[in-house]
């Protein structure tokens, strides 16, 4: 704490720390919302020399041959900054990248929660440059303790993914011409290896996690969705994308597992906690199949790709006092109120009358509302917070008002447009400078009638495609819109296959989250291609049977009349109307197949094949293995079996016949 009391003593004069009763808010929140802790982030952290080392291998394989820092700084005026702050500072990787751009005797202060090698090592960097240098090794939640403007430039290289949650509280402390830097990752950055980790604990017959966690700690701030985190906050954010990636020739395969080791700990850290005593195993397992990889000559390449963000005046959040105002007296004996810790936290506290005033979330309540085209219905704010910027339409529930029907009540006041719920989303708890802390109830609804026009709060109404979403002004938006994409994924694949096959098809069934719905779809999808391809799907039958049962063959006329009638009495019960199928004539086909000499087995055989060649034309039209799955769990692959099932009686009924 040596470092911390030292700022306190350096600083404390310029009005950077706020009093010291916010301290106990700031050190309590420290853990929130991590990943990783403290303990992981040392881990993978701690050792300088293999820091530097990964740095030297990034630059050596890197197919970009620039310098990300450079890119940062390119084109910034830093002559009047006084004030720095790098926040995950390390060695202090980025800092050393500010020789020469600053003026002589320029503060750098570093914060790094590593303290051992990193504080003398990123204090020589800075006084090497001339400038003036403290450590704090402390969580990057303590900047809650500082006053409001205290920093002319803040960077966060490589470590706003661990705490995202501290972005409004950066741009308090920013001053209003200052610059705020973040280089942070793809969310797919690594992607090659992380998607091996599972193949790895699936072939020692272990169960491996729904998703790797360093995956979830890319998405936290991410190329993909850190402007519209940073947008609330400030008025201005340049994205600057550094597109790179890490190529290491087969020969140097060591080199790329080394760079991997390094991030061994991020890599596997909920492996360990499901699997401590199989780690050396899974490991080793891992290595060994990047080996065997490079041992075919192959290079391997890994997704490197990067972006900065230069934020520019900060928004005036901190005299924008909102709702969330302070309680000053108690409501009912009018006495002051003092802070005590109660059940865990600090709260409002009547010494009088010993009443608790517990802060509870506010309840909101957004639709998700998308077109055919696969374009969402955003709003316009009209008002703070965030006025002028997109959001779902979202508005507070009222007393008594199911939140449903919040979300249904809002979306007419905000855009016109009556709707129906179909489905909830997502429920998220945020705490917002403006209102406090709100819990987020994100649902799916669909248009049902009304005209689109903006009202109430919005100042405008449009439908924005998912895949070109201006910033959002909610964070909680965002997140409820990837998952509303993430579920819809396979769908809109399956979709996008079938329409290429039939145009003129209607998806809407198919888009539907309704189970029966789908299968309706997916019945309609099939029947169609039956009828339409039912030549290319008996001749490629005809094939199988040729090959697999030879004897057949001086039979195969015969059989391919038969596979046809089989073919369009499928298409005929996927519509519902078995009873149109007439099963006498497969009764009777028995019958003349047994004349024939045709062995009941070899029959049968063949028509196994004949259920197979349909799904076996479903995949060499290019539909994707997830809708043979949604096909599976609809129970249309059981429809079909039951219906070979009873020709298969009829056929074999007919062979006893006299």
């Amino acid at each position: 704490m040596t470092g911390c009391a030292n700022f306190f003593l350096c600083f404390n004069p310029q009005g950077w720390y706020r009093t010291s009763d916010h301290l106990f808010g700031a050190v309590r929140d420290m853990t929130k919302h991590h990943l990783y802790s403290t303990e992981d982030i040392k881990k993978t952290y701690e050792s300088i020399q293999n820091h530097i080392r990964t740095k030297h291998i990034i630059l050596n394989y890197s197919k970009n041959a620039g310098d990300i820092r450079k890119v940062a700084l390119e084109g910034l005026d830093l002559s009047k900054v006084e004030r720095v702050l790098d926040l995950g500072c390390g060695y202090g990787f980025f800092t050393e990248s500010l020789d020469g751009l600053l003026k002589k005797g320029t503060l750098i202060l570093g914060m790094d929660l590593i303290d051992e090698n990193n504080r003398d090592s990123f204090l020589t960097t800075v006084e090497g440059m001339g400038y003036r240098g403290e450590f704090i090794a402390e969580n990057a939640s303590s900047i809650k303790t500082m006053g409001d403007s205290s920093f002319d430039l803040i960077i966060a290289s490589y470590s706003l993914y661990f705490f995202p949650y501290l972005i409004d509280e950066i741009a308090r402390i920013l001053s209003r011409e200052g610059i705020f830097i973040a280089v942070t990752h793809t969310e797919y950055s690594l992607q090659e290896v992380i998607q091996m980790i599972p193949r790895c604990i699936e072939g020692l017959g272990l169960i491996p996690p729904d998703e790797i966690l360093i995956s979830r700690l890319f998405r936290t701030f991410s190329m993909e969705n850190g402007e519209g985190q940073l947008a609330p906050y400030f008025e201005e954010t340049e994205k600057i994308v550094f597109e790179n990636s890490l190529t290491f020739p087969s020969e140097k395969v060591n080199d790329c597992i080394e760079y991997l080791e390094q991030k061994k700990h991020l890599l596997f850290k909920d492996i360990e906690a499901s699997y401590p005593e199989r780690m050396d195993d899974i490991i080793s397992s891992f290595y060994r199949d990047i080996l065997a990889f490079a041992q075919k000559g192959e290079r391997i390449a890994l997704t490197k790709d990067d972006v900065v963000f230069r934020c520019h005046k900060p928004r005036e959040a901190k005299s924008l006092k909102g709702l969330n105002k302070q309680r000053l007296f108690c409501c009912y004996c009018g006495s002051s109120l003092t802070q005590a810790e109660i059940e865990g936290k600090l709260r409002d506290h009547c010494p009088h009358c010993e009443t608790v005033f517990y802060e509870n979330p506010l309840p909101v309540a957004s639709s998700i509302v998308v077109n055919e085209a696969r374009e969402v219905l955003l709003v316009k704010r009209k008002n703070e917070p965030y006025g002028g910027m997109w959001c779902l339409p979202i508005g507070f529930a009222e007393t008594g008002e199911e939140i449903r029907d919040a979300a249904l009540r809002e979306l007419r006041e905000e855009t016109g447009i009556r709707g129906s719920i179909k489905r909830l989303i997502d429920v998220d708890t945020i705490d917002n400078y403006f209102y406090g802390s709100m819990a987020i109830i994100t649902y799916e609804a669909e248009a049902t009638g009304g005209t689109l026009r903006p009202g109430d709060d919005a100042c405008d109404a449009y439908y924005f495609p998912l895949t070109d979403l201006p910033p959002l002004a909610w964070s909680s938006n965002r997140k409820a819109l990837d998952i509303y994409i993430e579920l819809n994924r396979d769908t809109w694949a399956m979709v996008d296959s079938f329409k290429q096959l039939f145009p003129d098809i209607d998806t809407k069934e198919g888009l539907a989250p309704e189970v029966e719905k789908q299968k309706k779809f997916l019945s309609n999808v099939l029947t169609k291609m039956i009828g339409r391809d039912l030549e290319e799907i008996s001749r490629n039958w005809a094939e199988d049977v040729q090959s697999i049962a030879p004897a057949l063959t001086p039979h195969l006329e015969t059989l391919l009349t038969m596979n046809r009638k089989v073919l369009r009495s499928v298409q005929v019960w996927l519509k519902g109307t078995s009873q149109a199928i007439d099963f006498d004539e497969f009764l009777k086909k028995g019958k003349t197949l047994s004349d024939l000499d045709i062995p009941l087995p070899d029959v049968l055989n063949a028509m196994a094949l004949s259920r197979k060649s349909i799904w076996m034309h479903v995949v060499k039209k290019k539909i994707l293995s997830s809708p043979l799955e949604i096909y599976t769990t609809l129970e249309l692959n059981n429809q079909i079996i039951f219906l070979y099932d009873k020709i298969n009686y009829y056929l074999t009924a007919g062979y006893f016949k006299e």
